[in-house]
Order: C-alpha cells, then structure tokens, then sequence
C-alpha cells in the first residue's frame, strides 16, 4: 500500500496497492481499500463498531501464479476529525485458497487535515569526537504535512535509539547539546541548520546523535509520533575506533585456487592505535571468527597487524591465502578486527566488513555490468537501450537470453523485451542493444534494469546477482531540465559584477522553457531561495531560457551584483524552476554546483601540472617540470615543496608520528601577476624512495605562509614513476 503524506480533510488523493499471486492456480479477485485510525484493517462486511471506512473497491483480472498487478485509483479523505490514520486493502480470498493470513495490510500512516507534521530527515556529525570537544551537527527538518508552521528542533546524544527529550527531566532523558528555531515551514519545504555542540558525556563510548522537531509539542501536527530521529552514532571519549572499510577480491577462483585480497582499514576514533586484522572466507553474511566456542564454519585465511593508525587515517593491507578444499559456490570474504577484543575502542561492534560475493568452482557467472537508455519517452515509443554483460567466473556461459524490464516504487516489473546472447568467455564482456516498447503504463518516473539469464537455463556459481539497474527514466509528457555546468572567473574582488555561463539542457518528452538562477555559495551545497526558508547562499541573478526542445540545450549568461558575498572560499552554483512553475519528470535534479570562485584582495596559487620521467633507478636524482598559476585577484610569490607519494593524495610532514609523504625538493617562484602562471624545472632528490610506484606531486605554500583566498587547491599529483635497481 502507498499513498501521500498527507491530505486535507475532503481531499482526492491517489492510492496505489500491489496484489500477487502465490499460489499454485490462476485466479481473479477484488480488493477493498480501507482508512484506519490504527494499523488493524478491519471490513465493513459485517459491519461492527471496528469496521474501518471503505474507500474503493478494485476488482482485478485473472492473476497468474508467481503473477503481480498493481492498481493505483484516487480516493477521497472524507473524515471529520483530523489525525493520523493508516491506508489499508483487504484482498477477497478465493474458494480453494489455503492461507488467508497474508490477505490483509496497512500502509504507512497518513495525516488527515489542516495541520503541518513535522519530522527530522537526517542528523549528521562526526565520526568520534573527545568528552567536552566542541563539534558541528547538521540537521534537516521538513513539513510533509498540508499547513505551514514553525518548529523549533533539539539535539541530543542518546545512548539508544528511542530519544527521550530533557524536559521533562527524568533518568531516561539523552543529553540535550542544543536547540534552534526554525523558520516557517511551508508544506513540503524542509531546511537545514548546523550547530556547534558539546559532548560532554559521563561515560566514554557509543551514542546516537539524534534530533527531536517540537519536543513540547507546541504545535498541533497531523502526526504526532514521528518527530525524533537517532541516525547517526558517533564515539565519544579518548580511544581509537577501528573500522574497515572495504575489502576487495577475486571475481571468482577455480578450486584451491590461493585468494588475493586488499583490506582498507581506518581509525575513525580520536587516538592512535594498533590491532590484528584477521581474512575469512564465508558462504553467509555473517563472519565468525575462529574463537571459543564458535565452531570452524569459515575458512581463516590470514592475520596481520593494521600498524599504528592515527585518528582519521586509513591503511590498505593485502593478504593472500589458500582455503583448501571448500565446496563450489557463492562465497564472500570479510575481515574482523581485533576478534579477541584486546583493544578498547569507542565503538567496539562495527569492525567487520564482507567483499562483494564470488563463485568458486568451475562455471560461468553472469552479470548485468551497465544498463544505458534515454532519460525520457512518451508512452507507446520504442525505447533502445544498451546492456552490457559479462561472466565473471571461471568458464563458459553458453547461448542465453537478456530481458529489459521498468520498475518503480509503485509498480511491479514492466517487461519490454529480450534478446539473444551468445556464449561468453571467462573474464568476457560483451554489448548489447535491445529495442522494446513496455505495456501500457501510468505516466511517471522509472527505473531501468536487465536480467541476464531470466529463465536460470545456465548452471552459475552465483545465481543471485543476474539483475543491474541502471538510470532513472521519465514515462510521460514533461519536459525535465537540468544544468550541465556552471562556469566563470577563478577569483572576483568585493563588489566586482560576476558573469557565469550556465548550461542548461531538457531531458524531457515536451519542448518548454524555465527560469535559472545563479547562486554564490560558501560551500559545495546550493541552496535555492524560496519564500519562507533562509538560506546561506547570495543570489546573484536570474533568467529565463529559450524554449528549449527535448535532448537540445542551451548555454545561457548571468550577470549581476556579489553583494552580501563573503570573502574567502566560494562555489559557483545555479538553479533551475525554482518556483516549481514547470510541472517535471525529476525535481530533485534541478540544482548543480559549479567551479570555486575566491573573493577578496588575495593570490591564489595552484599546481597546474607536475611531471617527472616515468621510470628510473633508485637513489638517482630526477628533472621536475612544474606550471604554478596565480587564479587570484593580487600579486605574489610564493614556495613550491615536492613530494613523492604512494597515492594520488599529497599529505606533508605535520607532526612528528605523523605518517607523511617524503619530500624531496623545494622551489619559490617569481612574483606572480594574477591570471599569471610560470613553469620551471627543478632537480629532486629520491633516496627517500624504496622500490616500487610513487607519485610525483607539490603543493605550494605547504605552511600556509601566504594568505590565499582559497586554501585547499595548492596541491597536485603527477607522474607516477617506477623505481628499479
């Protein structure tokens, strides 16, 4: 069952209800559509005092079995009290039905009214934080409900998921951080807020950060029991909180076959640490470590030490190991840290993490690994689409087929058609290109997908992992914009006009036009202006576009004041129909976020590029060749370190401990007009480096000696170059 949020009192709405088929037999069926003020559906045949009230009657076609059908009608919310109630369907049973248990559900509960309803969408913060530490918290509150109103919202840690406000106080209460009054909510609108809190805990370890809109329920709400949320758990104390973080292997391996895997493993807590990262081999989703009194059900492959790991760092360790004579099947590999707990942690239950599944044996194992088509059509069109297929195991496939199907959140499966694929080697991929025209089906949005295999005629080593979606897609009649870039100058001094260029392009059915808006943002976030929601971010213009067709696109210029823009780090960034006027496929697709733009009276330096050769004998020394540029508003000079490293992120020397990159030259350039760049070449030095691939990178003014009007785009990688004897 599906429905709105919520609907005023009288209102039409639409409903949508899925009906299937599990039995052995064919059969036809009606089905009653009730409203609750519980989530027991109760029918109005025989009608009691506990009768709910009807809402429609569907009556479906003969249903197959294994068969689905999905009927969506609109209702009418004819109550008199205002209030939460709870869609539901009774589905009639049939004559020779066996199970009649099964025949009844209740949707998601529904505000009927006038009112607002407030609820959190998501609280937000760091990983680890020390006891008292000052840290950031992100919030967002929305109003699904049908009147506008204004909340306040409270921050609290709890030890638990059920939050539990602070007045009033009782021993259940979570630890209140902070509160803040939101502006008014119109229905729909939601709005973020960041505060900075304290945790200032009693005990060290694993708490919610967790959010309560309306704790005194001051205002009256269509629904009143969905206002807390507790998502997201963070370490408080003085410890190291070990997590893996991704554990990668083969794609499938013949029998006694050695395994090959890389584990990346992080500190996520607030001290450095060390502990023993054991590899398993497993057939379920659970890794079970070989300690007292578990028994051996997975394969140990391997231990090894993480090495010292600062907070906030991560290390990849790789492992190699045999797992003798398991039986041909699905399996995976997880890695655990610290099984026998001998380090305290913040959070001691989040230290294990599985690889995608893999076949071990002698058999094909086919995947989806792409699916491509439009972004739109009208219905009764022909659509092309693009799959591409492989078999990732260890021999041939076989002749088998492809199917392209729609799916929704409101539709079962629609089939478009199939085509014919030949056999695949091992490690063979191939592309293929399907035409199909989809049955009838409601205007609205999708999702394409394909199925390799849909009849299971080929024998795999995985049989579950034979279906890839790929893109959303618009059924209808639309248009549906959206922005490929927004572009303009490096650097603006205050009160300067800004010009920007922004591309806009309609992914829709129907051939409209529509408004853009450009934005300067102090972060990577673009926050449109709409009535009755703040937002951080300066408007700087707006424009309407031409009518612009279906796949065609047009570049459109914004002019206009920076005034109220701060100095500093800025993006770029542009809306589009902002004031929802163009009715669109997708309308959480409106809004991008373009390139950096400093404002002030500052340089701003940038490693355009650093090369090097891409091979030579250890110890010797090597030819540099860097291009520095000033994209800032103000002359200067400024120092250039080189480093090598073993991955594309430069970090420098900070602290002693510290793991850091080894630097190997430093250069200063001239002074440095802006808009001015200068390329160089420098001698460095490699003793430093060991055997094996390094990058070559720089970063300019690495101690921040210079002040720029953006701080965090001075480093570069290069050349990666190979040392040899």
């Amino acid at each position: 069952m599906k429905g709105p949020a919520s609907v005023r009192e009288g209102e039409w709405f639409a409903t949508t209800v899925e009906v299937c088929n599990q039995g052995t037999e064919p059969g036809a069926t009606t089905v009653d559509l009730f409203l609750s003020t519980d989530p027991v559906i109760t029918s109005d045949v025989p009608l009691t005092p506990a009768s709910d009230l009807r809402l429609e009657q569907i009556h479906l076609a003969r249903l197959a079995p294994g068969q689905c059908q999905t009927e969506t009608v609109n209702v009418r919310a004819s109550v008199d009290i205002q209030g939460t109630y709870f869609l539901g369907a009774i589905v009639e049973p049939g004559f020779f039905e066996t199970n009649t248990l099964d025949n009844v559900r209740a949707g998601k509960a529904i505000g009927i009214g006038n009112r607002p309803d407030f609820v959190v969408a998501s609280v937000t913060g760091p990983t680890s934080v020390m006891p008292g530490q000052a840290f950031p918290a992100t919030v967002t509150v929305c109003n699904p409900g049908t009147a506008p109103g204004t909340p306040n919202v409270e921050l609290y840690l709890s030890a638990d998921t059920v939050v539990t406000p602070a007045a009033p106080l009782t021993p259940a209460s979570d630890l209140l951080l902070g509160t803040r009054s939101m502006n008014v909510l119109a229905p729909g609108q939601c709005q973020t807020e960041t505060l900075n809190v304290s945790a200032s805990v009693h005990r060290e370890g694993a708490y919610y950060l967790s959010a309560i809109v309306d704790p005194a329920q001051n205002v009256s709400e269509l629904i009143e029991d969905n206002n807390t949320l507790a998502a997201t758990r963070i370490g408080v104390g003085a410890a190291p909180d070990f997590v893996v973080a991704s554990v990668t292997g083969p794609t499938s391996a013949l029998p006694g076959q050695p395994l090959t895997s890389s584990v990346q493993v992080c500190n996520q807590g607030t001290q450095p640490g060390v502990a023993p990262v054991e590899l398993y081999l497993t057939q379920d989703d659970i890794i079970t470590p070989h300690i007292p009194p578990n028994p051996h059900t997975d394969v140990r492959l391997g231990e090894q030490l993480s090495g010292q790991l600062e907070p906030g760092t991560c290390r990849t360790l790789s492992f190699t190991g045999n797992p003798g004579g398991v039986a041909e099947g699905a399996y995976a590999l997880g890695a655990i840290i610290d099984s026998y707990r001998f380090t305290t942690e913040l959070i001691p239950d989040n230290n294990t993490k599985l690889s995608p599944r893999f076949g071990i044996g002698t058999g094909p194992d086919l995947i989806v690994a792409s699916v491509s088509g439009p972004t739109s059509f009208k219905p009764g069109d022909s659509v092309a689409a693009t799959v591409q297929l492989c078999n990732q195991g260890t021999a041939p496939s076989g002749a088998t087929q492809v199917e392209l199907f729609l799916t929704s959140s409101t539709a079962a499966r629609v089939p478009m058609g199939t085509a014919s694929v030949n056999a695949l080697a091992p490690n063979e991929c191939r592309t293929t290109s399907l035409t199909g025209t989809p049955a009838p089906i409601a205007e609205g949005t999708y999702t394409l997908g394909a199925r390799v295999d849909p009849a299971m005629a080929v024998a795999e080593l995985v049989e579950d992992n034979n279906v890839g979606t790929g893109s959303r897609i618009g059924v209808g009649w639309r248009s549906d914009f959206v922005i490929k870039s927004v572009t303009g100058p490096a650097s603006i001094q205050p009160g300067q006009p800004l010009t920007a260029h922004i591309e806009v392009c309609n992914q829709g059915t129907l051939t409209d036009q529509t408004l853009v808006d450009l934005y300067v943002s102090p972060d990577a976030i673009i926050t449109p202006h709409v009535p009755s929601q703040a937002s951080p971010d300066v408007l700087v213009n707006r424009t309407p576009t031409d009518m612009i067709a279906p796949g065609d696109c047009q570049t459109v210029t914004i002019e206009g004041s920076t005034y109220g823009v701060m100095e500093g780090a800025n993006y770029l960034g542009a809306a589009v129909d902002v004031p929802n006027n163009t009715p669109e496929f997708f309308e959480d697709n409106n809004v991008h976020t373009g390139s950096r733009l400093g404002v002030g009276n500052r340089p701003d330096f940038v490693v355009a590029s650093v090369t090097g050769p891409s091979r030579i004998r250890r110890g010797e020394p090597i030819t540099a060749t860097l291009e520095v540029c000033n994209q800032g508003t103000q002359p200067g000079s400024t120092p250039v370190e080189l480093f090598l490293s073993q991955d594309t992120v430069i970090t420098p020397p900070t602290a002693p401990g510290v793991p850091s990159d080894y630097p190997v030259g430093l250069t200063f350039t001239n002074n440095l007009a802006p808009g001015q760049c200068e390329t160089s070449s420098v001698q460095v030095y490699t003793r430093s480096a060991g055997l094996g691939d390094y990058y070559l990178g720089a970063i300019a003014d690495a101690g921040n000696a210079v002040p720029e009007l953006i701080e965090d785009n001075n480093s570069r990688t290069g050349t990666r170059i190979s040392f040899e004897y």
